[in-house]
């Protein structure tokens, strides 16, 4: 009856994982204001690898991290330009493991700067943010390593640190104002 019990509780953590990426992936435009993504720099030259991890080619990261957040940032078209700056600074990728018992998941740690060119200041400077992967119905069993190359585990971190990213824009836009519409005359200098 145990081992019933125990299939029955993993069928429907498969449901719930493959019902879960559904309703992430469904998620609406923020409210980001006037926001329109001007430059938008990714670096890796300090991404150090954390414990028992897959190793990224120097570059991997920061072609990753700048394509997601054009993906996600550069959808919206507002009157006033802003740079975004990510720089890795460690990560995760996990390897094979054991299924059902050791599973290590990836993650990647970041520092995010926000610039804006029109009032020549920083928004944020060095917002540590961290990003895990997805978990869907072969990584829940296998581990993203068995299930993932190594590439796809870095595009799917670097696609949810962008929506973390956006997710943080809006917050900071409803809190504190940012994205606001300028005057006209800081905008013309």
């Amino acid at each position: 009856m145990r081992f019933l019990a125990r299939i029955g509780a993993v069928c429907a953590l498969l449901i719930l994982a493959g019902c879960a990426e559904q309703v992430l992936n469904a998620r609406p435009d923020a409210d980001l204001g006037a926001f329109r993504l001007n430059v938008n720099y990714a670096f890796d030259e300090k991404a150090t690898k954390v414990g028992h991890t897959r190793t990224a080619a120097p570059g991997q990261w920061a072609d990753a991290v700048a394509k997601a957040n054009r993906a996600r940032l550069g959808r919206y078209a507002g009157t006033q330009p802003y740079d975004i700056g990510v720089s890795v600074e460690s990560y995760t990728l996990g390897q094979a493991g054991i299924p059902l018992i050791y599973n290590p998941r990836s993650s990647v740690i970041v520092f995010l700067n926000v610039y804006d060119p029109s009032t020549k200041t920083w928004l944020v400077k060095g917002h540590q943010m961290q990003a895990f992967e997805n978990t869907d119905s072969e990584s829940l069993l296998l581990g993203s390593g068995g299930s993932r190359s190594q590439q796809e585990q870095v595009d799917g971190l670097a696609f949810n640190l962008a929506r973390q990213i956006e997710n943080y824009l809006e917050e900071q836009h409803a809190a504190k104002g940012w994205f606001n519409p300028l005057p006209a005359d800081l905008l013309s200098q």
